[in-house]
């Protein structure tokens, strides 16, 4: 009976595409909010130039936690840990990749996967369990750094 009603109008059409387009809006919207975090985050790390730093000092956005996971962990492994399905999730196909993914309440707010030459710097959680690590915002964690051959090493010290 609603179809009917619609039909010959056309407004049915128009409610049709108003709803692709929102919903687009809802599932590219986070995405955006990632690449942008992205950005920052890596232009942050790679100008450090302390001998210690905190990892909220650095975070320019709002983060509850973030995950490091070993290489070769399958995204179905990341996504049940972590508890999102998300595009932004990649995983770290060899040894010498970086794999850090920062969630605010139930949203990845940046996804940072890449080879640590590429991205002029790696973070040593120290110990995994399970073959991941977290920290946590409240903690703000403490890292020392060390600077070789234009890599950033950044090495987790505690609390």
């Amino acid at each position: 009976m609603l179809l009917q009603i619609y039909k010959g109008t056309g407004t049915l059409k128009k409610v049709i595409v108003v709803l692709i387009i929102i919903l687009s809006f809802m599932y590219f919207r986070n995405t955006f909010v990632v690449i942008r975090n992205n950005k920052i985050f890596n232009a942050n790390v790679n100008l450090i130039t302390q001998d210690e730093v905190f990892l909220n000092d650095i975070i320019p956005f709002e983060w509850d936690t973030v995950y490091t996971f070993g290489p070769y962990t399958s995204r179905e492994t990341i996504e049940e840990v972590i508890g999102i399905k998300s595009n932004a999730i990649k995983e770290a196909l060899s040894e010498g990749m970086q794999q850090l993914i920062f969630v605010k309440e139930d949203e990845i707010i940046c996804s940072i996967t890449g080879y640590y030459y590429r991205l002029g710097y790696m973070f040593d959680f120290k110990s995994y369990e399970n073959d991941y690590g977290t920290l946590n915002s409240t903690d703000n964690p403490l890292f020392k750094t060390e600077k070789n051959e234009g890599l950033i090493k950044l090495i987790y010290v505690g609390n």
